[in-house]
């Protein structure tokens, strides 16, 4: 008796400390309507309303308060979703939790209905991943998206988690899901891939849906919160969910599709033909053409060349900064041929730092950029670019 009443001591004031604005609500799991980054509409102006689940791990007392992940984030901007997290303490937010945690999920589901929301969809990564996929099952989901979905290491759990998890998404009532899996997390350290059990479950369901099942580039856990993962995924997933004649069954997201390649940014979908000096090096040509890449902030380059020189090539450039920064320009940018090593470096006016670019191969182009920091300390950012225009070799 005496641990049960020092038990319920613990868990009142564990309770209480969770502020004055949740005094209100002492429940282990509420729902916080997010407003910082998405606007809410309300369910008369709203298309949809997305349940977000944040990941697991935590301080006790209070849920993570980390932003929703940028992918989620940009798409409930353009379909025009609410936006409604569902907040548990860690101490709370366990797999032995998981159902009463779903059951609540389905009341909030059942009310946003009953309000009028036309769409719900469900979404989280990593332990967020794993309840947003567990809540394909509930009644009124239309639509479940979850990142590195997970909630137990090592490989016997793995193995344990990865069968319950195939297991539930067979019984799924959602018609749309959607499953990533990053190479190099340690929720992929089986010798068999999840994504082979995951997707029989996703087979067995009658939906439509998606497994990105390690995507090149996006290394580790923490690449579902990468901009790569938003340039590359959001728009295929936008698709998958809104589109309405999307057939039962695995839909592919192409690596080509992603943001309309310029449009975002101002810039053409091809210039003009080039202008060709009659003395220009032929190690000059190799690099005509139009090149397009990100990095893994989800920056975005584009190169065209505009003029070759006798010594030198002059590209029209358009950048994007990334997904969650609105920073864009265009301009127009000599590289001077380096011909000790076939290299084309630009250099500043202000003499900060310098862009060397290279061929890996014909239709490959590495771009580093070097500049000293505020303390004098070198930064360098690389960036892969590919070829979208024809070569000119002669």
């Amino acid at each position: 008796m005496k641990i049960f009443r020092a038990m319920l001591l613990v868990l009142v004031v564990v309770l209480s400390a969770a502020g004055s604005s949740r005094a209100q609500n002492l429940s282990l799991v509420w729902a916080e309507w997010e407003t910082s980054a998405v606007p809410r509409q309300g369910p008369k102006d709203a298309d949809g309303l997305l349940l977000y689940f944040h990941g697991r791990g935590g301080t006790w007392g209070d849920p993570p308060n980390h932003p929703i992940l940028p992918i989620l984030e940009e798409m409930a901007k353009i379909a025009n979703w609410d936006v409604l997290r569902i907040n548990r303490h860690a101490f709370a937010d366990t797999e032995q939790s998981d159902n009463d945690i779903l059951r609540f999920v389905a009341e909030r589901i059942a009310q946003a209905r009953e309000d009028g929301y036309k769409k719900i969809v469900v979404g989280g990564g990593s332990g967020g991943g794993w309840l947003a996929l567990l809540a394909a099952a509930v009644p009124g989901v239309d639509a479940a998206i979850g990142f590195a979905p997970g909630t137990a290491y090592g490989r016997s759990e793995l193995i344990r988690t990865r069968d319950i998890l195939s297991e539930r998404l067979a019984r799924a009532k959602a018609t749309r899901i959607a499953v990533f899996l990053f190479e190099g997390d340690l929720l992929e350290n089986l010798e068999v891939r999840r994504s082979v059990a995951i997707r029989r479950g996703l087979a067995a369901s009658g939906a439509s849906f998606t497994i990105v099942d390690h995507p090149p580039d996006l290394y580790g856990h923490q690449a579902m919160v990468s901009g790569r993962l938003v340039r590359r995924y959001r728009d295929c997933l936008l698709r998958l969910v809104r589109d309405a004649d999307v057939p039962a069954g695995e839909i592919q997201c192409s690596l080509s599709t992603g943001y309309a390649a310029g449009s975002d940014i101002g810039f053409p979908v091809s210039a003009a033909s080039a202008e060709l000096s009659a003395d220009a090096d032929a190690a000059l040509l190799a690099y005509m053409g139009r090149w397009e890449g990100d990095d893994r902030w989800g920056g975005y380059l584009i190169l065209e060349t505009t003029v070759v020189g006798q010594s030198d090539i002059v590209f029209a450039v358009g950048c994007s900064e990334g997904s969650r920064r609105s920073n864009t320009w265009t301009g127009s940018y000599p590289f001077q041929l380096n011909k000790a090593d076939g290299s084309i470096l630009f250099v500043p006016d202000s003499g900060r730092g310098v862009v060397t670019a290279r061929l890996r191969s014909a239709a490959e182009l590495a771009l580093e950029f070097r500049a000293p920091d505020q303390n004098g300390r070198e930064m360098k950012r690389q960036t892969l670019l590919y070829r979208k225009g024809p070569q000119l070799t002669d």
